[in-house]
């Protein structure tokens, strides 16, 4: 058996299965993260990282085919539906994670539209589905892999062009209150737009044209999204205070849980109030902030956001964020008594 593939066909199907294999790892090992630590944005994280680029699951499946029979696989035509539906629930976390933090009263509406478009994208394309997305195959078989794009002169066609302006009309609004945010926030966030910048404008473009030769550029910059997208869910270390030592802080942007509260003081809750920052990120409050009705703990709405989906418990005195949600305070590990050992 003689491999034909031709030079696009091999960057085609290498970057394909590069794609679909470092995502869904990836996007396993947010999960994994998630389910550990019980943070429910970093468990959307995984989701939105696994299923983003399934689109390409077809062109994996027809590239092991080539390579194990040297023709096409003619039957990734249901492969690639499978695909694309899976890219439905990962574009719509993707969006529900974005308006989680710039527009939190309204992020169940911002998210239920954009899942409500992708289910009609997905419903007029299984209503008409080989009229809505236009197959390309090639002419010998096994020089390359069969392309797809959607037709722009279908009913889908112009529910994804909706779906294409409405992501960058939140991400407009969103601008704004980018400005707003804190330091470690922000810092993630704007990875995230740049994620979503490519998305919307690399893969509005290959939905739409063939790129042949070219394709490699292409490629390129989605890979590239890949590594933006590991810096935005990344945990990062912030730099403390004398008075902050004994407290441990976490920067990653979706898990705040595994920080250690057990060890904060009344010292170190006046010192927050006085320089205003928040008692978890340390960043400075600008604007709108969370008060621990109880304690009078400090905390930006970004933290206390985050805090109520992990264990919902104030870090000095357990006080619930959201009464209507299960609380699970830090409980502290008691320390062993150091064993004294008597040399003979």
């Amino acid at each position: 058996m003689i491999v034909v593939l031709s030079v696009v066909g091999w960057i085609n199907g290498i970057t394909c299965c590069i794609l679909v294999f470092s995502t869904s790892l990836l996007g396993l090992f947010f999960v994994y993260k998630a389910i550990k630590t019980k943070a429910k944005l970093l468990f959307y994280a995984g989701l939105t990282i696994a299923f983003i680029y399934m689109g390409y699951l077809g062109g994996v499946v027809d590239f092991f085919t080539i390579l194990l029979t040297g023709v096409n696989n003619e039957d990734i035509i249901l492969i690639t539906f499978i695909g694309m539906f899976l890219i439905s629930i990962g574009m719509s976390t993707f969006v529900y994670i974005l308006a989680t933090f710039l527009f939190p009263k309204r992020k169940k509406i911002i998210a239920l539209a954009i899942f409500i478009l992708y289910s009609l994208w997905m419903l007029f394309i299984l209503l008409d589905p080989l009229g809505s997305v236009v197959f390309i195959f090639p002419k010998n078989p096994g020089e390359d892999l069969i392309d797809y794009y959607e037709n722009p002169n279908t009913i889908n066609g112009f529910v994804l062009i909706i779906i294409i302006i409405y992501g960058c009309v939140v991400l407009s609004l969103g601008l704004p209150r980018l400005k707003t945010l804190e330091p470690i926030p922000k810092k993630k966030i704007e990875f995230l737009y740049l994620f979503a910048i490519i998305h919307i404008s690399v893969g509005g473009l290959e939905s739409y044209f063939e790129f042949g030769p070219f394709l490699i550029l292409i490629r390129i910059v989605y890979i590239s999204s890949i590594v933006i997208w590991y810096f935005a869910m990344r945990e990062e270390r912030v730099k403390v205070t004398s008075i902050d030592k004994r407290v441990k802080v976490e920067g990653g942007l979706f898990r705040v849980s595994e920080v250690i509260p057990g060890n904060v003081t009344e010292e170190q809750v006046m010192f927050h109030k006085q320089q205003k920052i928040c008692l978890v990120c340390k960043g400075k409050i600008l604007r709108t902030n969370y008060l621990c009705p109880q304690c009078d703990a400090l905390y930006c709405n970004k933290c206390s956001a985050a805090l109520s989906d992990a264990e919902n418990a104030c870090w000095v005195c357990n006080a619930p964020f959201d009464e209507k949600k299960p609380s699970m305070p830090f409980k502290q590990e008691p320390k062993e008594e150091p064993k004294v050992v008597f040399k003979k």
